[in-house]
């Protein structure tokens, strides 16, 4: 089968003729009918990763996809060849990824593409999607609730501005000029332009009283800290890049939907009144489900410039 692949860490990569791989236990094989990339399979192909996971060569990368399953290795259940289906590789090691006809994934990364999206869509949908969905369960917002997104207009931003709004939010996006109409397009009630001035400031001169939560998708400790001074208490602040001291995904561990509002922990000098949380994305088939069909949207034309690409000109990415 072909599949763009590295050779080696620093070469720009090419079309490979490889062989189809074959489901393990637990894994089905995908016929892949679109792939998407993250900022974090760009590490991957700078050796960001070398020292923390195996890398096989030639290495394909990529995780997301979107396709029909091919074959059904033993112990998988609830799968059957033909099934349309999008989701991670799910996989411990580097190397197999989704930029190739065919890939195998684990049967416990993976869940049914709904016929109201493309298979574009669904490929778009797995790392950014889960992780905006489990930010704002993180928040838990109330209708009528103030959430602030940062990065409103990228992977993860733009799925929680739609997720949050869906829940009732009044949600200001917090983007670049240039992206301004895409996140209004997407649900936004307001949107700041993080580049025209100190968005903490903008911030308190609508709102007042303070808003209800914050998530953030890419601020550094020292930006996160100073953005909380804009949450009212009892309040929460979400980090998408490990600057809250625990993780949220803990209290869903234990059986609640999201932090409870009265345990507060603080990260650097978030104030001692808020809540802040760490998410890391997951991989869970129930979350991967959920935010899907009308509920979220992926990028399409008209709204903010939307490219595919085939294999073969996967270089260009």
């Amino acid at each position: 089968m072909r599949a763009f692949a590295l050779d080696a860490f620093g070469q720009p990569g090419s079309i490979h003729d490889v062989p189809e791989p074959e489901p393990a236990e637990g894994q089905v094989r995908v016929r892949v009918a679109a792939a998407s990339l993250n900022p974090f399979d760009n590490a991957v192909l700078a050796g960001y990763m070398k020292d923390r996971m195996e890398h096989r060569f030639p290495l394909i990368p990529a995780g997301d996809f979107s396709g029909t399953v091919d074959a059904v290795g033993s112990g998988v259940t609830g799968y059957a060849v033909g099934d349309h289906i999008f989701g991670v590789t799910g996989k411990m090691v580097f190397g197999a990824g989704t930029l190739a006809e065919k890939t195998t994934a684990t049967a416990g990364t993976i869940a049914r593409r709904p016929q109201s999206i493309t298979d574009v869509e669904a490929a778009a949908l797995p790392l950014a999607g889960v992780s905006a969905l489990m930010c704002v369960d993180a928040v838990g917002p109330k209708p009528k609730d103030v959430v602030v997104v940062v990065g409103a207009g990228g992977g993860i931003g733009s799925y929680a501005v739609q997720l949050a709004k869906g829940r009732g939010a009044h949600v200001i996006g917090v983007t670049t000029k240039e992206n301004a109409d895409y996140v209004k397009g997407l649900g936004a009630d307001e949107v700041i332009d993080r580049t025209a001035g100190d968005v903490l400031e903008a911030l308190k001169s609508k709102h007042k009283d303070g808003v209800a939560a914050i998530i953030d998708t890419g601020s550094d400790a020292t930006g996160l800290a100073h953005l909380s001074g804009a949450v009212h208490k009892g309040g929460t602040v979400v980090s998408m890049k490990g600057f809250g001291p625990r993780r949220a995904g803990e209290e869903r561990r234990q059986g609640s939907q999201h932090p409870d509002p009265g345990e507060h922990r603080t990260a650097g000098n978030v104030g001692e009144a808020v809540g802040c949380w760490n998410v890391e994305s997951s991989e869970d088939p129930h979350l991967l489900a959920r935010p899907r069909g009308r509920s979220v949207q992926a990028p399409r034309p008209g709204r903010r410039e939307t490219r595919n690409y085939p294999l073969a000109s996967a270089i260009r990415l």
